[in-house]
């Protein structure tokens, strides 16, 4: 069972960040984001830079940090073994 938690609960202890494109979250990545990420969601498919090039940047300087890719496109080329 979930412990119950308020938004405003959620709000004080976690920040979401939010990027257009890949090459807009690298920027806020690389500027530094506070408080420290401790996950990274992004989708595959974005304009200037996509989500894979993107992965590759961040795990070239965070190798810990987890990243989650995801896509609604049905391509299962895009599709990682993992």
């Amino acid at each position: 069972m979930w412990p119950s938690c308020s938004v405003n609960t959620f709000a004080a202890r976690h920040a979401l960040y939010f990027a257009y494109s890949g090459e807009e979250a690298l920027d806020k990545f690389c500027a530094g984001i506070e408080p420290r990420l401790r996950v990274i969601l992004s989708d595959i498919n974005m304009p200037v830079m996509d989500g894979l090039e993107l992965l590759r940047h961040f795990k070239t300087r965070r190798p810990d940090l987890p990243v989650m890719t995801v896509t609604s496109y049905g391509d299962d080329e895009a599709a990682t073994p993992g």
